[in-house]
């Protein structure tokens, strides 16, 4: 018997990682206009909370931790690494829906306004194109995991 894993969850996992790629880039891409200066996700968030828009909401407590979005990419791509499918899938999927929300939100807001300040859509699209390209890995891998702990266990007390 051969003791050889299934290759089709690494390859949701391959899908997965390259969509946390993707979605962290997006954050670091343009996503307010305000005159001539394009800002980042984070430029924004500092903005946002320097002026006190959201004190004293749930949006806050997001807001603050809005920074560590590429720490918690980085943290489930090496979940994925480690081969740790299950629990980078649940944390991936966890990634997707807090990046994914903010970022379709600002791309539907993005095409409303021609003012002097407005939302970029070049920041919120990539990051909505990578969430949805991870949350589909993750979801890969969460079907398709069970079958590959299975395959690779099933001969693991057979010697050939």
């Amino acid at each position: 018997m051969s003791n050889s894993r299934p290759v089709v969850p690494y390859l949701f996992a391959g899908l997965a990682v390259f969509g946390l790629v993707v979605a962290v880039i997006g954050t670091f891409l343009p996503w307010l206009r305000s005159g001539n200066v394009r800002r980042s996700s984070y430029e924004t968030a500092g903005l946002a909370d320097q002026f006190g828009l959201l004190d004293g909401t749930v949006g806050a407590t997001l807001l603050g931790g809005w920074v560590a979005l590429p720490v918690l990419g980085a943290a489930c791509a090496g979940l994925f690494a480690l081969r740790l499918l299950r629990t980078a899938a649940v944390f991936t999927v966890i990634f997707s829906l807090l990046v994914g929300t903010v970022a379709v939100a600002a791309t539907v807001r993005g095409g409303a306004g021609n003012g002097i300040i407005g939302v970029v859509s070049t920041g919120p699209m990539t990051s909505t194109v990578g969430t949805i390209l991870a949350l589909a890995g993750a979801i890969g891998v969460a079907c398709t995991a069970r079958f590959a702990r299975r395959g690779a266990t099933a001969g693991a007390g057979v010697q050939p």
